[in-house]
Formats: C-alpha cells, sequence, structure tokens
C-alpha cells in the first residue's frame, strides 16, 4: 500500500447517518424491537453459527486455468435447490463482502461474505421472496446461515413484520453497517445493525403471541428504507467528494455539487 492510499484509508468511513438517511421504516422496526419478540444478532453470529458448511469448489468454473483463484460450493441442499425446478426453491444471485464493508477487510475480525438469493416456482412464479447467506471463510473452511429479508410494519408502540415480495436481489452491496440490494425496480436498503434472531422457526413470518418466526430461517433482517427510480431519484456515489476522502454518498441524479462540477451518475 502506497503512502497515499494509506492516507486515504484512513479516511474510509460510510458516509451515511443511520437518523437522517435510510431510515424510513425506523419507527416499525424499532416497534419490532420493543415487542421483546426479536434478539439482536451481528452477521458473525449467522455466519459462525455452523448452520451450513460450504464445500471446496464443486462445479468446474470456466476460468482459465493459468490463473489462480479460489472459492466454495454450498452444502449439497442450498447447492441443488433452484427457484426454476418444478417444486421451487432458492436461487443464488449476487456477492458482497467484508472487504467492500470495512477498510481492514474484516468484519468483528472475520472474512465474511454475504450472498443473495431469489425465491420462486417452477410454474413460472419469480421474486417469491429474498434471503441473504452470511458466510465465515478461512480460505479453507467455509460456515453460513440463512436470514430472510423482512419488512417492518405498524410503528413504535406496535411493530410487526412480513416478507419482502417482489425481490430479485440481483445486485448486492455491504458498506459499513449498511447492505444495498437492487432488484432491477428499486434499491432496497439494510441495516445490520438490526439484525434479528427468532424465536421459533416455522413456516409464518411474524410476531404472533409474542413469539417470533420467519417463515423456517432463524434470523431475519428487516429493510429500513427503498430507494424507486424516479426522475427525482437519489444516486449514490462512491469518492465523489475527493477532499472528503473516499465516502459513499447520496445525492439528486444530474445535480451539481458546491462548486458547480457535475456529480457522477
Amino acid at each position: 500500500m502506497t503512502r497515499r492510499s494509506a492516507e486515504q484509508a484512513k479516511k474510509f468511513h460510510p458516509a451515511i447517518d443511520r437518523e437522517t438517511m435510510f431510515d424510513d421504516h425506523g419507527a416499525a422496526i424499532r416497534g419490532v424491537e420493543r415487542t421483546g419478540a426479536v434478539t439482536k444478532a451481528s452477521p458473525a453470529d449467522v455466519a459462525t453459527s455452523g448452520r451450513h458448511t460450504g464445500r471446496p469448489l464443486c462445479h468446474t468454473t470456466g476460468i482459465n486455468g493459468t490463473f489462480q483463484y479460489i472459492g466454495f460450493c454450498w452444502d449439497e441442499g442450498d447447492d441443488l435447490t433452484g427457484s426454476y425446478e418444478p417444486k421451487g426453491g432458492w436461487h443464488p444471485q449476487a456477492l458482497t463482502a467484508s472487504h467492500d464493508a470495512q477498510p481492514g477487510g474484516t468484519v468483528d475480525g472475520h472474512h465474511l461474505y454475504a450472498g443473495s438469493w431469489c425465491n420462486g416456482m417452477g410454474d413460472g412464479k419469480r421474486n417469491l421472496l429474498g434471503r441473504i447467506s452470511l458466510v465465515n471463510s478461512t480460505g479453507r473452511k467455509w460456515s453460513y446461515g440463512h436470514v430472510l429479508l423482512v419488512m417492518p410494519t405498524g410503528d413504535e408502540p406496535s411493530g410487526d413484520f412480513s416478507p419482502v415480495d417482489n425481490v430479485h436481489a440481483d445486485g448486492t452491496v455491504w458498506y459499513g453497517n449498511k447492505l444495498f440490494v437492487a432488484h432491477g425496480g428499486e434499491l432496497q436498503v439494510y441495516d445490520f445493525q438490526h439484525l434479528w434472531k427468532m424465536r421459533a422457526s416455522d413456516e409464518r413470518t411474524g410476531i404472533e403471541n409474542g413469539v417470533s418466526s420467519a417463515r423456517w430461517h432463524q434470523r431475519a433482517l428487516p429493510i429500513s428504507s427503498r430507494v424507486p427510480p424516479t426522475a427525482a431519484a437519489k444516486c449514490l456515489a462512491l469518492g465523489a467528494n475527493v477532499a472528503k476522502g473516499s465516502q459513499l454518498i447520496q445525492y439528486t441524479c444530474g445535480k451539481q455539487d458546491q462548486n458547480g462540477e457535475q456529480l457522477p451518475r
């Protein structure tokens, strides 16, 4: 690392204030947490839970054999599931990691990966549900757990949640505590500071008689905001303001900065 890059790394931080940015569903999220039906977890908790164990690469990669590459396979059940299968299932989509999230490359001392999935049925129904898998990797061993993406409902006095539907989850970036998930129709924002552990694991999703469940998942992640693709949509840029170091900056698409320079689209 050069001196210049080292200095830039020191300035790297998420330019996101969770109290004023990407907190549209904050009241409902806090309402769920006040019920006591969920407890907070961390990405490392999920990844090291031992719920699932990854395997060494089990498929051809198509990568030129002269290049060195590493990777892993999901466990057999996750490797064989698919949203195009007659009985339906989950289809893997995008991948991001802790080296996107933090300048040191780790979160809570772990090298973590986050992979997104969409759920569908073989009869043509697609994008029914979304989930992410949080993976702990040593380079030779892989442990992971699944997290259902959910929509918080209600308000602070009384919160609940349901599954996020109509989500393709074909793009994702982990930045600071935030997880940005794209699916073609909008940008969804999730906050790992509100990663929930369920009290039960059954088919229903939500809180019933004080007991939380997330459709067979032991963890759930509530959406905190949605950015629609409108004419006045907000854009995100990394390092748009060099004077302040590398930051994630939100701005109105097509607007100019304070110096009169066109911000990147």
